[in-house]
């Protein structure tokens, strides 16, 4: 595969910039040797320190690539109104098919918030047929209505289903073609959106190629499918294994990110360990960091603990009194 053809594009501001060093070094250790795509970064205020230490994380895993940044210009994405705890770096991924090199064809976008477990070349390859993107759906919203933008966790009560933005395959000419940035761009200026450029793209690409679930796996989600383990136990088993045999961890969510010490999302000490080998920091202070956070995750467990166990009776209670609601509709019935 040729880097002038394919990019693998990730994007993030100064905060993410150490989970994005995990996600870089993850996907390319695990990227075949003979796939070696264009690597981007969109800038979104990353210091001259951070940009330094994720070329060294690149250089060791895969000598010989440099990281090609691209600052993402401000005046593109004026007049979105994002929710407080979404940075604006999230919106610069609508921006991909205009900013990078005009050779590029097929693009591989990550968020700064991934771990990759398995080869990614399969993406670079799969076939989109007439579509533009191809994205995997989301685990915790199924459906949406593209007007309102309501979201269910219904497959069906709304008219589309619903994806997930974290893990994305772009057929560049075809997005250039059909104009998509700025229809994405005017529908988030238009209409407040809550999940911003997810919303976005959901709303104005009508036509979509799923990708597989394994390609991004929600794991905040799985974890809570613990709550309907009773009365869904085959959905919960099926993104347990999901969680298993995926491709792409995803750490969804505002809050409760790995690199918190009280996090408790399925994969979290995995991301840790892939952080402190990465090379963001030297050895020495890498194997401080991750002594450092393994004792405050302890110093904070009894509190975790009380917080999962009063969670569980509070779905058990919930169940009980579906169960209960079902039987006595039942006898009225």
């Amino acid at each position: 595969m040729s880097s002038h053809e394919f990019g693998l594009v990730f994007a993030a501001n100064e905060r993410f910039a150490p989970p994005l060093a995990v996600a870089m070094h993850s996907a390319l250790s695990t990227l075949e040797a003979h796939c070696r795509p264009a690597i981007y970064v969109l800038d979104n205020g990353l210091s001259e320190p951070s940009r330094r230490r994720l070329s060294v994380v690149v250089t060791r895993v895969a000598p010989g690539e440099v990281i090609r940044f691209i600052r993402v210009p401000p005046t593109r994405l004026a007049g979105i109104r994002l929710p407080n705890d979404l940075p604006a770096a999230t919106l610069s991924r609508l921006l991909i098919p205009e900013l990078l090199d005009p050779g590029i064809t097929r693009v591989v976008y990550l968020d700064a918030d991934v771990l990759v477990r398995r080869d990614l070349s399969a993406l670079f390859r799969i076939e989109l047929g007439d579509t533009i993107v191809a994205a995997a759906r989301d685990f915790e919203y199924r459906s949406f209505d593209p007007e309102s933008l309501e979201l269910s966790r219904s497959e069906t009560e709304y008219s589309r289903p619903y994806y997930n933005a974290g893990v994305l395959v772009i057929e560049v000419p075809r997005w250039r073609d059909a104009g998509m940035t700025d229809r994405a761009l005017e529908r988030a200026r238009r209409q407040f959106m809550p999940w911003a450029d997810q919303d976005a793209l959901n709303a104005t690409v009508q036509r979509w190629t799923t990708l597989d679930d394994r390609w991004n796996v929600q794991t905040r989600s799985i974890g809570l499918a613990k709550r309907r383990l009773l009365t869904d136990r085959g959905r919960y088993l099926h993104e347990r294994e999901l969680y298993r045999s995926g491709a792409v961890w995803h750490f969804v969510g505002l809050q409760g990110k790995p690199w918190e010490p009280r996090c408790q999302i399925l994969g979290t000490v995995h991301w840790a360990v892939a952080f402190a080998r990465c090379g963001w920091h030297p050895p020495l202070k890498a194997f401080r960091w991750m002594s450092d956070w393994l004792a405050r995750r302890v110093l904070a467990w009894p509190a975790i603990a009380v917080r999962r166990w009063k969670a569980r009776a509070s779905a058990i209670g919930r169940t009980v009194a579906s169960i209960r609601a079902r039987g006595r509709a039942g006898q009225a019935g």
